[in-house]
């Protein structure tokens, strides 16, 4: 042993040198395991070679536990996140009395945890559209830029139309490697939704939104009108229901047959928003054509830009 530290490491002393004579014995109990890794020329195997579950925090219950519940989630159809894992880790971990500031199931042991039990993190088999491509932003900077130089404006409003679905489910699920295709189990109402309209400006302020819920409208012409007129478009009994909504939620809520957005809403949000300014400086803004006429009436410059 002692050639051999002399050898190998000349310059080690102390607790250096107790430490290598160590490592040395260990070394050649593990000679047929290294020799073997040593054979091999592929170089995905030529990795650190550890025992399985060396350094894991959580016990092999614990795992087991884990793992049970990711299969009676998927049993049942119910996508089981990434964020879920990690919270299911942590109540483990509380469970086992350990201290968060030693485990906090970071992506490294999710990660060892789904290459031990053969899962790993999937998309759900699934059908959409591909979305368009994004606008190149800097080119969006300048044209943004030039129309406020143009028109001479310090503050910029952008309002955004984007459904809210009853239904979000997560895009991937924790699966079996083999399972092919991946099913996730859902309520069938992928579909329903209600349109917002969202407006914030270039100072970082959020205004309040408008919600356009899809309903029939009454069969009494009469009574259509007067709901239409007074009440957003909705019933006696659903208005009331609404008013608490809107006080609650600080939104703005309207009916119509569709549930989308068109250009008689434009003209009730520009008044909403615009029409009391207490500056009447211009404004500029992206919004359809229909909206021509009263963005006259207002302080309002129209002006066409790309979305993001």
């Amino acid at each position: 042993m002692d050639d051999t530290l002399a050898k190998f490491f000349p310059n080690a002393a102390g607790n250096l040198r107790e430490t290598k004579r160590k490592s040395i014995y260990l070394w050649e109990s593990q000679r047929a395991k290294i020799e073997a890794a040593c054979e091999t020329t592929k170089g995905g195997q030529l990795k650190s070679i550890r025992d399985l579950r060396t350094a894991t925090m959580l016990s092999s219950d614990g795992e087991r536990e884990i793992f049970k519940w990711i299969h009676n989630l998927r049993a049942e159809g119910a996508p089981v996140s990434a964020f879920m894992l990690r919270r299911k880790a942590i109540e483990i971990t509380a469970a086992e009395r350990l201290f968060k500031d030693v485990f906090k199931a970071s992506w490294t042991s999710r990660k060892g945890f789904l290459r031990r039990h053969m899962l790993s993190l999937r998309r759900h088999t699934r059908q959409g559209q591909k979305p368009p491509a994004d606008c190149d932003a800097a080119e969006f900077r300048v044209k943004v830029r030039e129309l406020m130089k143009e028109h001479a404006v310090d503050r910029v409003y952008n309002a955004d139309q984007t459904a809210v679905f009853f239904e979000c489910l997560s895009k991937q699920t924790i699966s079996g490697r083999e399972k092919k295709p991946v099913w996730v189990r859902c309520a069938g109402k992928k579909k329903e939704r209600v349109t917002v309209m969202l407006l914030g400006d270039s100072c970082g302020t959020r205004y309040t939104p408008f919600v356009i819920a899809k309903a029939k409208k009454s069969e009494k012409e009469d009574t259509a009108v007067e709901n239409k007129a007074i009440r957003h478009g909705f019933g006696i009994g659903v208005w009331k229901e609404v008013i608490g909504l809107q006080n609650r939620l600080d939104v703005i809520m309207y009916r119509n047959p569709k549930g989308w957005w068109n250009g008689e809403l434009s003209l009730e949000f520009l008044r909403f928003h615009f029409a009391s300014r207490p500056n009447q400086d211009q404004l500029l803004k992206s919004h359809p054509q229909p909206v021509a006429q009263l963005s006259r009436r207002l302080p309002l410059t129209p002006g066409r830009v790309h979305p993001r």
